[in-house]
């Protein structure tokens, strides 16, 4: 959090609707206070809290007027660990999670139920809670916490340490970890005091069937070492780098060590194709590709066991009414789709003849080497329109419509007020539009 002269670092406890206002729940927050501790600067707070409590929270960054500058990705959850028997300080250490981080991408529901759906571990939450009998004498209690996106069945995680509670180095003594339902690897360890500052990597041991390589490298750095698992035993190199040390206090009765992603030396790879929509032309198009097409593509995919499919821009990018609208990166809104891609059949399934006819005509006419764009754009507009024509008296009533209408009012209503202008005026420079504009 470098370069925050005038800016300070809040903690959010949400107990509200994910509908609310940010900007408006924020200002209930509790402030951080902020000190340097050796070369790192960290914010803290205390929190009084009674019993076994669940909460959840998140950071932000707000100015002096508590506008908020920055936030940090996704929500927080805290639950005080059930094996505690006494009341205490609970110290939890967490460290800005970025939106930006390229891990962050694997919770998304196209990467986890497409691209990773085949190989998504069953969360294991018991393996890791210590029972209420296991506390100990003059011992903390530490909870290990870390997100791994990219495991697959068969993978494990431990975390392993200098001292004797994390198994001295040698990871045949390493801490196993279990994966709990939000994803996150977890364990729950009884460390005796005089072994605290904790230093810690985390360790990885992947399928044997898999690459057969597993990582170590320390949480929140860059440092890691290579070890080769197979059925032989675990090879590791000779050193490994100085790891995080926490900042968990003896007088504390527990310690959570939230930390961010499992740091995966090498970037996750898929196979799949790249395509703009206009080139996926089948028996059926008028023109260009369109987005039903797209599913002919899929199936290409699936058949491949390509994980991936990237498309060219497919927004609207009618400015001009000419070809040179066909750059697909300049386009008037991100919501809007270009209706250069509209399936014509499937505007008006139940279209008279007449209609059904025109698109075939234009079909044949347009079934050229290359993309005639002006003349397609023509020829989809135009039939749309009669579609629209023939069903408008009607679509007050239709119950798909006016949920879409009501799902995307927000847009929709001023892009097409935008484009009804822009064809009356014969222009797309606003300015131009007198008293209109």
């Amino acid at each position: 959090m470098a370069n925050m002269r005038n800016q300070t670092a809040v903690a959010d406890f949400l107990e509200v609707d994910d509908d609310s206002d940010p900007e408006e729940e924020v200002k209930k927050s509790k402030k951080l206070t902020c000190e340097h501790l050796g070369d790192e600067l960290v914010w803290q707070m205390f929190l009084p809290f009674e019993g076994y409590v669940t909460f959840e929270y998140k950071y932000y960054i707000v100015d002096n007027e508590w506008n908020i500058v920055r936030e940090e990705s996704g929500k927080r959850r805290f639950s005080v660990p059930a094996s505690l028997e006494s009341d205490g300080i609970i110290e939890i250490c967490d460290w800005w999670k970025e939106a930006s981080s390229p891990d962050h991408l694997f919770k998304y529901a196209s990467f986890k139920k497409v691209c990773l759906a085949a190989s998504s571990p069953v969360a294991n939450e018991s393996a890791f809670r210590v029972e209420p009998q296991s506390s100990q004498p003059d011992s903390v209690l530490m909870h290990f916490r870390v997100h791994s996106f990219r495991t697959v069945p068969g993978d494990r995680m431990t975390v392993i340490g200098p001292s004797e509670a994390l198994g001295r180095g040698d990871p045949e003594r390493s801490v196993a970890m279990a994966l709990s339902e939000d994803g996150q690897w977890q364990a729950d360890i009884w460390i005796p005091k005089q072994q605290l500052p904790v230093k810690y990597p985390s360790f990885a041991l992947l399928n044997p069937l898999d690459l057969l390589r597993s990582r170590r490298f320390y949480l929140n750095l860059l440092t890691y070492k290579y070890v080769l698992q197979s059925s032989g035993g675990v090879l590791m190199e000779e050193d490994f780098r100085e790891g995080l040390v926490s900042q968990v206090r003896p007088e504390c009765i527990a310690g959570v060590l939230s930390d961010n992603e499992f740091r995966h030396p090498k970037p996750w790879k898929g196979a799949g194709i790249v395509a703009p929509v206009f080139s996926l032309r089948t028996c059926s198009s008028v023109g260009a590709g369109d987005f039903l097409d797209l599913l002919q593509l899929v199936d290409l995919a699936h058949t491949c066991g390509f994980q991936l499919i990237q498309l060219l821009p497919v927004n609207d990018t009618s400015v001009h009414k000419t070809w040179w609208d066909s750059y697909p990166y300049s386009s008037l809104s991100v919501m809007a789709l270009h209706p250069l891609y509209l399936n014509l059949q499937a505007v008006m399934p139940n279209a008279p003849h007449n209609v059904k006819d025109e698109i075939e005509k234009m079909r044949i006419r347009l079934d050229l080497p290359e993309v005639d764009y002006e003349a397609t754009m023509e020829a989809k507009l135009r039939i749309a329109k009669m579609c629209f024509d023939l069903q408008k008296a009607s679509l007050p009533q239709d119950e798909r419509f006016q949920h879409f209408f009501t799902e995307n009012r927000e847009w929709l209503q001023s892009h097409a007020a935008f484009c009804f202008l822009r064809d009356l005026m014969g222009t797309s420079e606003h300015w131009r539009w007198g008293a209109l504009s």
